[in-house]
Formats: structure tokens, sequence, C-alpha cells
């Protein structure tokens, strides 16, 4: 089982933005005061310099204030990660932490740029320890767009309320087998995939002089109009996992928890993992209106313990 800790971007970008506007109204405040004490200013206009700086270190408080209580979360989750063990399949914490337990669903439409976040609280309690729950999770999305649903544990005991840890477990397989033949102009591409363990594994059947490249893509019924490539016929053969390497629990603030936030913290750009039903898209560019195949398959859950290729 891996620790990580969700890093929020947008909180260093505004870490960023207020650092230059400070140093940019340190450099116009000194060079407005050189200026005055340069032509000699009377003492009617060193006083209304005096007042606007008294207001301009108000709203600069203000927003050092605010900016501390937007970092107040990162540090949060930093400080229950480091203070959390991990024993086999359990979490031990420094101490006993009251919390709920349920399921996090992040879901943002390409014609609403605004994140929908929901968490379903399921049982409620409280414990130095959790089990590393193996049940089903899902995200199909891109940085700007998607859906994805985890097990999750909020955090209700000071100072973490609000910490939410995320669940993304190893455990399951893909479960389906299929051939999948696309006209061309120079005969057929045909496609053959299986699940094995925890990955789906293609063979692309390219015709000789065929000179159009075969894309694979997989979406979910959760995502209408969303795919995320995952090989196209130039590769031959590929693997793609639909579940990670090893077992991972994200530590956030919950109100940073946003599908740009996750992918960036485990380092891609666009994925489709995890359980359920996906459907994989056969397509060629420049075919016509209809010649795209499709062919829906599961990613079953089970019990650890099962060997998984």
């Amino acid at each position: 089982m891996r620790k990580v800790i969700l890093e929020a971007y947008e909180i260093g970008f505004l870490t960023k933005l207020f650092g230059g506007f400070l140093v940019l109204f340190l450099v116009m405040i000194f060079l407005i005061l050189l200026e005055l004490v340069r032509g000699k200013a009377s003492k009617e206009a060193l006083a209304g310099i005096g007042i606007y700086m008294v207001f301009a270190v108000i709203v600069t408080g203000l927003m050092v204030f605010s900016l501390r209580n937007l970092r107040k979360g990162p540090r949060m989750a930093v400080a229950l990660a480091e203070s959390t063990t991990v024993v086999g399949n359990r979490l031990i914490f420094q101490g006993e932490l009251e919390f709920e337990y349920g399921r996090v669903t992040l879901t943002q439409a390409p014609e609403n740029r605004r994140l929908k976040r929901e968490f379903k609280s399921l049982e409620r309690g409280k414990s130095s320890t959790f089990e590393f729950p193996e049940e089903g999770f899902k995200v199909v999305a891109t940085m700007e767009r998607g859906f994805a649903r985890f097990p999750a544990l909020r955090i209700l005991s000071r100072p973490y309320e609000r910490i939410v840890l995320v669940f993304l477990t190893d455990s399951g397989r893909v479960e389906g087998k299929k051939v999948l033949t696309l006209p061309t102009s120079g005969g057929y591409i045909d496609l053959e995939v299986e699940g094995r363990g925890r990955k789906l594994r293609g063979r692309f059947y390219v015709p000789p002089g065929e000179n159009r490249t075969a894309e694979a893509a997989l979406s979910a019924p959760e995502t209408p109009g969303l795919s995320v490539k995952i090989a196209d016929s130039s590769m031959g053969e590929f693997t793609y996992p639909l579940l990670p390497e090893e077992k991972l629990v994200v530590f956030a603030p919950y109100g940073s928890l946003t599908l740009e936030n996750l992918l960036g913290t485990l380092k891609i750009k666009e994925t489709a993992m995890g359980h359920g039903e996906f459907t994989l898209i056969l397509s060629t560019r420049g075919l016509r209106r209809g010649e795209v195949r499709e062919y829906s398959f599961t990613v079953v859950p089970e019990k650890e313990g099962v060997e998984q290729n």
C-alpha cells in the first residue's frame, strides 16, 4: 500500500500570484515615496500616501489571512499522512479519530467547467486503525472533464476535519474477450482484445498496404462523449492496465479534491481505470458515419489473495 498526498495546484498558483502582487506593491510604494522625497512633497501629500499605505496594508493582511486558511487544508493532509503508519492492509493513526466512511463522486461535464463534488456517508465510526477497503472505484477523466467515484474516509476529528482519504485498490480482474472488425478501403482491420488479470491486452491485424491507422479508446456509461485513447494499430500489440499496480490511499483536503488535482498528483493527463462497465471503441480517421465498432466489458472486484496476472 502506498500513501499519496494530493497536490493542490490552484493553491500553489494563488501563492505565486500573491507573491508577485506583494513584490509589485512594495516596489510601487518605494518608487512613490522616493519621488515624493525628491520633489520635497508637502506634508499633506505625505499624509495622503500614508493613508493609502495603511489601506493597502489592511488589504494585504486580509489576503495573507485568506491564503493561510487555504493552505491549512494541504498542511493538515500532509501532517495526517506523515503520522499514519501502514501495517499490512491497515492504516494506523496516531490516535483515535472520528470519521465517516462512504463514497466520494466527482463529475465535470464539458458544458460546465464547474466540478460537482459529492460525499455519500455509509457509516460513522471512531478508531485508531482502519482496514483498507477492497471495494470498487472508477475514474474516466481528462484534466478538464470526466467522472470519478471512490471509497473514501472523511475525518471529523480536529485538527484534521474535512481531510478525506481516497482508496484505489489493485484488486480485481478484467472480464471480456472479443474480435472487432472494421472495414477500410484496403480490406479489414481486426482488433483482438482479452482481459488478463488486471489488464486489457490487444493485438491489431492490419492488411498489407493499409494506410489508415485504427485507434482504440475506452469510455464508460458515466462519461458519454468522452473517450480516452489507449492504443493504435501502429503499435501492433498493447497492454493497458485498468487497475493500479499497488493499493493507493490519497490524503486530500476535501475542497481540493478535483479531477485535475488527482490526475496531476498521479502524474497522468487522462485515464480510464477502475471497476464496472467500460466500452472499447475502435475507429479510424476518415471513416464514413457509422463505421465504428464498440465492445462492452467489465472489471470485477475480487478479494485480496486471489492470484492476478
